[in-house]
């Protein structure tokens, strides 16, 4: 797992998928998190960028990885849409499950989401931001569509993520 430096504050996500001392707890590069000598698998590809922007689709953006994360550039967004990475997941209907993430820097100020919705444009399961980095849900759909967003909608504005990390709960 990859931590940023800049809002490092704010990855302290949570005592499930970090240690409560705010270290990273025992994963590897396959994205595999240690919750009380548990093992759960994280339901994202490529959640800590080591793979580049492999499991990613870009929509008005160019997508790069630079010091480890994933940064999410408008491209074509003529100051109307932003720029969006996104990654469909498989859940099971009724489930409860957790989404976390780091945020980096960004071009613009309060540019960086993170919804999970049943479409690109929609975050009703849930919502995250640097100031909430992470959230519960239960799954209604079989399917639900990640998106890391770049709120900022002119094109050369950037937003960075990393460590994106969707669990299911026990």
């Amino acid at each position: 797992m990859h931590r940023l430096n800049v809002y490092a504050a704010s990855a302290i996500i949570s005592c499930g998928l970090l240690s409560c001392a705010g270290e990273p707890g025992a994963g590897d590069s396959e994205g595999e998190t240690s919750t009380t000598g548990d093992e759960v698998d994280n339901l994202i590809e490529n959640g800590d960028f080591d793979l580049g922007t492999q499991g990613w689709t870009p929509t008005l953006a160019v997508l790069s990885v630079v010091d480890g994360a994933l940064r999410v550039e408008t491209q074509g967004g003529d100051g109307g849409q932003p720029g969006l990475a996104t990654q469909a997941v498989a859940l099971e209907v009724g489930a409860r499950y957790r989404i976390s993430a780091s945020f980096g820097p960004a071009s613009y100020e309060g540019s960086s989401q993170i919804r999970v919705g049943s479409d690109i444009n929609l975050g009703e399961f849930a919502s995250i931001f640097l100031d909430t980095p992470s959230a519960e849900f239960e799954a209604t759909a079989a399917s639900v569509v990640v998106t890391c967003n770049n709120v900022a909608a002119d094109d050369g504005e950037f937003a960075d993520f990393d460590d994106v990390v969707l669990v299911r709960l026990p």
